[in-house]
């Protein structure tokens, strides 16, 4: 329809009304936009055109036509509030190992909030993103969106996010000033997708881990990311055993002997120290003969074995000799 034409006083008055940062209409107050409450009795659920507290009450003489709103400022139908609108985006690493796989990224770590956070530059991202636990670390309550944000993963998962910081502070050389949905992520804390980089004019040199940004009047910035840490390769005994059986791979077999760690001595232990020679390394040789034979029966009754004599294999009898030779040498045993 037609606007109704504004006389001077509603103009001025509306000059004096300011504009609201949430919804963009001239008003004053708090602003209910986007909570789903009747604007008249504040029930959730309801809209104020809807409201069955207003059915019970006597309908307001029609305003004059001086009074009425101008276009710009009209609200939107009940159609309209009722069905927020809902955006795309994609996500194509959450993760430090699926950012190592795409090309044009680079991290590094930069201060957010007085904060120092793990950030992610990604060309491949539409929007930017922010973890929720490093909200909670610098201090920062997130907002409802007015649009619903559709996050496609690289898994192909679509994750529908309706949470957003605001005005954050990201200091890179100087301060400046960024926008974040909120997405649960693993290993970063900031993504900072094109949307972010298109506005600040970012060149990325992902060969010298470099980022230029140009801001007005001429001002560079110039960042220099960190090296992708890269995440060891494992693979289980069961996957590597089917394929050495299929001869997809090669296998080798490494002995790894450690020359660190040394076998411990009696002069290591602090309470062994004081009596070293009381148990001499070597024995000078057998008991000395005494007047009384001092024996403890292990079985009592049991005699030596008697066995009848046979011959040994050579290589046993070989092996027997030299048993007593060493027995002999080292005093255990004596010839009779």
């Amino acid at each position: 329809g037609k606007c109704a034409p504004m006389d001077m006083s509603t103009r001025q008055r509306l000059q004096q009304i300011p504009q609201c940062p949430t919804c963009g209409r001239l008003h004053r107050g708090e602003c209910r936009f986007g909570q789903d409450v009747c604007y008249s009795y504040h029930e959730p659920g309801n809209f104020a055109n809807r409201c069955p507290k207003k059915a019970q009450q006597p309908q307001q003489p029609q305003q004059p036509p001086q009074q009425q709103q101008p276009c710009q400022q009209a609200q939107r139908p009940p159609q309209q509030q009722q069905q927020r609108g809902r955006q795309q985006a994609r996500v194509y690493a959450v993760d430090q190992a699926e950012a190592e796989q795409q090309p044009g990224t680079m991290s590094g770590m930069v201060v957010l909030n007085n904060v120092p956070v793990f950030t992610l530059f990604d060309t491949g991202v539409t929007h930017s993103f922010i973890s929720r636990q490093c909200l909670d670390a610098i201090g920062v309550h997130a907002v409802i969106a007015v649009d619903l944000l559709e996050v496609s993963l690289a898994s192909g998962r679509k994750i529908v996010t309706s949470t957003k910081a605001s005005d954050l502070s990201l200091f890179i050389g100087r301060v400046l000033s960024t926008n974040a949905f909120v997405l649960e992520m693993r290993d970063f804390d900031l993504i900072l997708g094109m949307d972010w980089l298109s506005f600040y004019h970012a060149d990325i040199r992902c060969n010298d881990r470099e980022i230029t940004l140009y801001l007005p009047g001429d001002d560079l910035i110039t960042f220099f990311g960190s090296r992708n840490r890269s995440l060891p390769h494992v693979v289980s005994m069961a996957k590597a055993t089917k394929l050495l059986r299929r001869g997809n791979c090669q296998g080798n077999l490494v002995s790894l002997v450690d020359d660190s760690h040394k076998a411990r001595s009696p002069h290591d232990v602090p309470v062994v120290r004081e009596f070293v020679d009381v148990i001499p390394d070597e024995l000078p040789g057998g008991p000395p003969n005494r007047q009384v034979e001092f024996s403890i029966d292990l079985i009592p009754g049991v005699g030596p074995v008697s066995k009848a004599p046979y011959r040994m294999a050579p290589k046993k009898l070989q092996e027997l000799k030299a048993q007593i030779h060493e027995l002999l040498r080292l005093g255990f045993i004596r010839p009779s």
